[in-house]
């Protein structure tokens, strides 16, 4: 289950900048994210969760991880950790779901996404989390967070 919390104040420690790595208001590790309930957040959020180590002969201890042993869970590669993409302009309105290289006509990134994105790339970067392959769906708000978080990004249309 996810639990959703404001930000105040700055960080120092590895742990608070992988939590600032998970800035959005939806998204998740998988198969461990819940909808967030309740109405659209109006400042940056972070979303806490919790996730059981991979079944098999190589599985650390059974049961959800958390702090510091999410944080070297995470270290030690493994998990494909999946986002929604970060803030966008609420007024826009995707007016042309057949052309989606054409961002003029979709729901864009804000500033507060734009710097949501680099926060997460950023953070993943400080706490040493390998990152994989970066898939994303067509769409530009997808493509531009991933992009501005990792600096690649693969479009796949089964996202």
């Amino acid at each position: 289950m996810s639990q959703i919390h404001h930000l105040g104040g700055r960080w120092s420690t590895t742990l608070q900048r992988l939590s600032l790595g998970l800035l959005l208001a939806a998204g998740g590790l998988t198969g461990c994210s819940q909808p967030p309930t309740g109405p659209a957040p109006t400042r940056a959020t972070v979303v806490e969760f919790q996730i059981e180590p991979p079944a098999g002969p190589t599985a650390t201890p059974p049961g959800p991880l958390a702090g510091a042993a999410l944080l070297q869970a995470l270290q030690h590669g493994g998990y494909v950790i999946f986002f929604r993409h970060a803030a966008t302009y609420r007024s826009q309105l995707d007016t042309d779901q057949q052309n989606l290289e054409n961002c003029a006509t979709q729901r864009n990134l804000d500033e507060t996404g734009q710097a949501q994105a680099r926060a997460i790339g950023a953070a993943f970067a400080a706490a040493n989390i390998p990152i994989g392959p970066v898939l994303a769906s067509p769409y530009c708000r997808t493509r531009h967070t991933a992009e501005l978080a990792f600096g690649r990004v693969e479009l796949t249309a089964d996202l």
